[in-house]
This record gives C-alpha cells, sequence and structure tokens, in this order.
C-alpha cells in the first residue's frame, strides 16, 4: 500500500501480507536510481523516471502551505553552475527537506527548537523553525530560524523580527557599537573551522543584514531601507578576499538605536552558494552543516 501518511495507518495491523510504503521512499528510490545508473542505461527507463520525479516535484511546488503530506524526499540543493534557480522546484526541495530537518533540530542539545512547523503562508522558497520557547503567538513575535532557497544560494539564518518582544531589541540596542563588533567578531571565529573554499568564495559567508520594510495587504512585502556586510569585513577577511573596514558595525548600530517606529528585522545570516561542490549538495553533509551552525 502506498501513502503520503508518515505514519502506519491504525488499520494496517488488520491485515496480513500488506505492507505500507510512502511516495517519499518511492521517490528516493527513483532518484538514486537516475544518480547510480550506469551510462548504459535503458533510456525508456531514465525517460519514465525522470518524467516521475518532475511530476512530484510540480504537485509539490503548487501545494499550499499547511499541507501536511511530503510526496518527495530529500535528495540535495540540485542549483549549480550549470543548473540555474527555478523558484517552484526550490519550494518542492525545501518541502521535502524541512520534516527530516526539524526532527533533526528538535533533538539539538545546544539549542532547543521545535519539531512542530508553525502555520505560516509561505511566499516563496523559505520556511521557518522556531525555538520551542516560543509557546504563544506567531512566530513573527519570537527569534526563529529562517531556511531559504534564492538566487543567491541556500541561506540558514538567525532571525529577530520586528514583532519580537521588546526584551531582545533593548537588549541588541543595549550592546552599542562595541558589544555588537564583540558579538560578530565572536561569530566569525566560531565559524572558521568549518569554512572551505567552494568557488571563488569561503563557504558559508557569514552575512548580518538590517532591513526595514512595510507591507500591503500584510504578505507583500515593499524594502524601504537595507544594510549588510560579510562579517569577514570586521577583521582581516583570512583568504575570503574581504577586505576590511571600521565603518559597517558603527553603520548598523546608529541604524538600530533611534527609533522603533519603523519595521525593523535583523537576520545573522550562513549563506553556501549554488555549486557542484558545495556542502549542501548531498543531504547528509547538508544536515551536518546545520548540526555545526545551530551550536
Amino acid at each position: 500500500m502506498l501513502t503520503a501518511q508518515e505514519r502506519d495507518p491504525d488499520w494496517l495491523s488488520e491485515l496480513s501480507e500488506v505492507d505500507h510504503k510512502r511516495w517519499r521512499e518511492v521517490y528516493g528510490f527513483v532518484s538514486n536510481f537516475l544518480s547510480n545508473a550506469p551510462d548504459g542505461r535503458n533510456q525508456l527507463s531514465y525517460y519514465l523516471a525522470s518524467q516521475f520525479l518532475q511530476y512530484i516535484r510540480d504537485i509539490e511546488g503548487r501545494r499550499r502551505p499547511g499541507d501536511d503530506f511530503i510526496l518527495s524526499s530529500f535528495q540535495s540543493i540540485p542549483f549549480d553552475e550549470e543548473k540555474a534557480f527555478e523558484e517552484r522546484e526550490a519550494r518542492q526541495v525545501l518541502r521535502s527537506l524541512m520534516p527530516e530537518l526539524r526532527k533533526r533540530l528538535a533533538h539539538s542539545k545546544a539549542l532547543d527548537f521545535s519539531a512542530i512547523p508553525p502555520r505560516v503562508r509561505l511566499t516563496g522558497a523559505w520556511d521557518v523553525v522556531s525555538f520551542a520557547s516560543a509557546k504563544s503567538g506567531q512566530f513573527t513575535d519570537h527569534p526563529h530560524l529562517s531556511i531559504g532557497i534564492n538566487t543567491e544560494g541556500t541561506s540558514i539564518a538567525l532571525i529577530l523580527p520586528n514583532g519580537a518582544s521588546g526584551k531582545y531589541w533593548r537588549r541588541l540596542r543595549k550592546a552599542g557599537s562595541q558589544g555588537l563588533s564583540e558579538c560578530l567578531l565572536g561569530t566569525a571565529r566560531s565559524f572558521e573551522p568549518l569554512r572551505r573554499p567552494v568557488q571563488y568564495e569561503l563557504e558559508p559567508r557569514i552575512m548580518l543584514q538590517i532591513l526595514q520594510r512595510h507591507f500591503h495587504a500584510r504578505y507583500h512585502e515593499v524594502i524601504d531601507g537595507q544594510i549588510r556586510f560579510d562579517l569577514d569585513s570586521l577583521g582581516k577577511g583570512g583568504d575570503s578576499g574581504v577586505k576590511p573596514h571600521p565603518g559597517w558595525v558603527p553603520a548598523a548600530s546608529a541604524i538600530l538605536s533611534p527609533t522603533r517606529s519603523v519595521n525593523f528585522q535583523v537576520e545573522l545570516m550562513a549563506l553556501y552558494p549554488f555549486s557542484k561542490n558545495s556542502i549542501s549538495r548531498g543531504p547528509a553533509s547538508f544536515f551536518q552543516a546545520v548540526k555545526r551552525e545551530r551550536t
């Protein structure tokens, strides 16, 4: 019996000689067939398998937020130097990635993440992972992780949203330029053992971004202002090629300090480029990267 349910149906135990398989298992089997088949593979089998995967991706790309059934399994981030980013496929990849990612993060010993997906209307190829301590309100009421796939690459970001409790914003402002600089330099140093050369840059790039926004009809975002810089610009930059500049942190601190009458969002982001050599190409490597970054 083939279903999209993760758990075996309750009535399955009443039937003999019936096995339960999930659509995501079939998807993984076909993906492995295409990846590992020899060059002399049957062209008809290759065509049918490719069409099957495309059919599943199309269905998943059209599914609405809150749909619980997953038809595919996460294989890798498919975009690289030869395969261009495509948003519908990116949404499908994210849908297959998030259930397993949430499960692994929920077992974290470093931070307490929730395995329950928030009910959120997604407007692109991104999703969120909440902290278990955020038991009430919307996910935008608390700091959270955001996983995204866009034209730049794959990102894992710690988000301080505009609607978060004032205690978080007060702590950020109280730190001032000096405290913010020390925090970001410490973050950059902690990532050094994890970074590796990919294309012409080191992976991942660690970025701080501040956005000022307003919205039309709640979901249509308009960017009013933006500051973003690579944390390598705070020090020597190492092998990344980024030259240091002392003005970024004071500028960020000055932007945040005067007022809370505007809609601000702060993001600390690890960005992985689309490349065949990226750690995000394989599921095991990608999950290991997230496991390291959450600490």
